[in-house]
């Protein structure tokens, strides 16, 4: 028999992983029992695998059997599709949890889905909408009364805070207000038929606020089928690839095939598709096998990061991204403090640490009361970056070392930059937090669900991890955990992480000097969308009393997120909460966060690129 190459089979792999994926939403009216059965499979994936469970009864005093049972009434009423769909959304959004959340495929064929919008993208800044960019096939040019940089303030005579309450957040609620209002402004201006209702009237009234000058305008929303509206975006964009000699499709069938990709896996993140598109710069086809490699490689402490359903693969921003991608030039070297000035304030006088490529890091000379001082700065963007682990590492001690080693006296206050980290790799964000001391720190425990996916995870490490004592300490838990869930119960007991991770989260050596513990004055400047293992990191430095935080409360998503697909019918993906982080005091982190000691609503500078909020960790140091 003829051999076949690893590569073929790899492509033949991906491509029947591709093919097998969900089916976007039905042609066909589900009917009752249809209904109800996608009601109970998402009960059953909630009741099978969702951590906090009894603890959000408690937080926000419901009671989850009477909800299902109201829930699964509701679904027995006659009601289009479309109804169903966004009946799943509500039921998900009453556990009110940052990494909970429910999606559905959308198909490219007509008559499925509908799209509502206004034109224009943009987020969040205080209380308004900042209009930044308009869909590839909407001109902001002419006569349109909108402009970029305009700010909206009121959306049919409400404010912008009021909409979201009323509109949006009864379909998604990451349980932080916030990140609520962060996440979900522009849901008002861009409406998918799948997650939200589509507006009831033809047109809509914006106030909006010009430099110093306010107005109200009535524009038109433009409701489409979604597969025409696809259409027309592939045109828009495949114009400018056409301008810059790009084969257009081949682009859009590398980016859709990956943005897919995130169904394929239950540990698939965000993350994991944003560095693997950037895998393709400059690439003409996609390289199966080495993608069929990552995903085997997928492991379950990666899962520790945000999930925004809408972050890609999404209506407008998909082919926003596609189209920016095919207009930005590639570049050999990439210097990252020209990144870093790209959306973050950085003084005009700087000290570039040469090595951080993954984490910008500089020195700064502040001057107060005419005395000079050094401050550090590292901006921690996520702890998913690309790059091994191991390298990541090395390259943060170097930060912390030249930071040490800096002038005669060296620098010892730092301001970290963790405003937008979504989280990402427990293993990194543990490691690096332990890395900012010179002694032993404090770090969370954490509570399973007693499910496959971390009973599985044990039971691999107390059989394949290299070192002996550490198999010992694993197989300990993963008996512990099936005592546990044969007796029916759900959670675990109380782990430290390092049972996960045996003799790896250790003190950093360089954080000694002549005999001496070279231990740095910390500022972290944050807001509501750190999450996950954003929220994790924080809490460690505020544990162990090692930093003062600016800026607004993390958003307190407290554990790991992992994918489960398909409802049988309608074709719904769910993504739930598996783990609950708990303090040394024994207190969860899940919807609590990290609150800040010095109070700033950082959604208010994005503009500024966060200059005031990182000028206020500066002058908080050399006070």
């Amino acid at each position: 028999m003829k051999k076949v190459s690893s590569k073929v089979l790899a492509s033949v792999g991906l491509f029947a992983l591709l093919a097998s994926s969900c089916e976007p939403n039905p042609r066909r009216q589900l009917n009752v029992d249809e209904r109800v059965a996608d009601v109970m499979w998402l009960t059953s994936k909630i009741e099978a695998n969702y951590a906090p469970l009894q603890y959000k009864e408690e937080l926000h005093g419901f009671d989850y059997e009477t909800i299902k049972e109201q829930y699964i009434e509701l679904a027995k009423k006659d009601q289009t599709n479309e109804a169903f769909y966004l009946l799943m959304q509500r039921f998900v959004a009453e556990l009110k949890d940052g990494h909970v959340s429910a999606s559905l495929t959308r198909s490219d064929l007509a008559g499925r889905s509908k799209l509502a919008f206004v034109g224009f993208v943009g987020h969040r800044h205080g209380d308004n909408f900042l209009v930044k960019a308009f869909a590839p096939t909407f001109t902001a040019s002419g006569d349109y009364p909108i402009k970029a940089n305009d700010e909206i303030v009121e959306f049919n005579g409400m404010p912008l805070k009021e909409a979201v309450d009323k509109i949006v957040k009864p379909y998604r609620n990451v349980g932080n207000e916030q990140a609520n209002y962060t996440i979900l402004m522009q849901s008002l201006f861009i409406r998918n038929s799948l997650t939200t209702p589509m507006p009831e009237d033809a047109n809509v009234t914006l106030k909006v606020k010009r430099n110093s000058k306010t107005f109200e305008v009535e524009v038109p929303w433009v409701v489409d089928d979604y597969a025409k509206f696809t259409e027309r975006q592939k045109l828009a964009v495949a114009s400018i690839a056409q301008a810059k000699g790009i084969d257009y499709q081949a682009e859009e069938k590398k980016a859709k095939a990956l943005v897919k990709l995130a169904g394929l896996h239950p540990y698939v993140t965000q993350s994991f598709i944003k560095n693997a598109l950037s895998k393709l710069k400059g690439k003409t086809t996609l390289d199966s096998n080495e993608l069929l490699t990552e995903l085997s490689d997928l492991d379950i402490g990666a899962t520790f990061e945000f999930q925004n359903p809408n972050a890609l693969g999404s209506d407008l921003n998909f082919y926003q991204m596609l189209a920016k991608s095919i207009q930005s030039e590639a570049s050999a070297t990439v210097d990252p403090i020209k990144n870093l000035k790209k959306d973050r304030y950085v003084p005009t006088s700087i000290f570039p640490v040469a090595s951080a490529k993954t984490y910008p890091a500089y020195v700064s000379i502040e001057t107060k009361d005419n005395v000079r001082q050094a401050v550090g700065y590292i901006r921690i963007n996520t702890f998913s970056p690309e790059g091994d682990e191991g390298n990541v590492i090395k390259e943060f001690k170097k930060t912390l070392k030249f930071f040490r080693d800096f002038g005669a006296t060296g620098v010892n206050k730092v301001v970290i930059d963790l405003i937008d980290n979504g989280g990402g790799s427990l293993s990194l964000g543990l490691k690096m937090a332990a890395l900012l001391s010179s002694e032993t720190i404090k770090i969370p425990g954490l509570q399973y669900m007693l499910n496959d996916s971390w009973m599985d995870q044990y039971q691999s490490l107390s059989y394949q991890h290299v070192n002996d004592a550490a198999r010992v300490m694993a197989d300990r838990a993963y008996q512990d955990m099936l005592g546990m869930f044969q007796n029916g119960e759900r959670l675990s007991n109380n782990y430290s992480a390092h049972s996960l991770f045996p003799f790896s989260i250790t003190p950093n050596p360089d954080m000694v000097l002549f005999d001496k513990a070279y231990d740095f004055e910390i500022a972290v400047v944050t807001n509501e969308m750190c999450a996950s293992m954003c929220d994790i990191f924080s809490s460690i430095l505020k544990e162990n009393k090692m930093a003062t935080f600016i800026g607004e409360q993390t958003m307190g998503a407290g554990g790991n997120v992992v994918n489960h697909a398909y409802a049988p019918n309608s074709g719904l993906k769910v993504s739930l909460t598996e783990s609950l982080i708990v303090s040394s005091s024994g207190e969860y982190l899940e919807n609590n966060g990290v609150k800040p000691d010095v109070q700033m609503e950082v959604n208010k500078y994005k503009k500024t690129k966060y200059q005031e909020v990182i000028k206020k960790g500066f002058e908080l140091l050399t006070e």
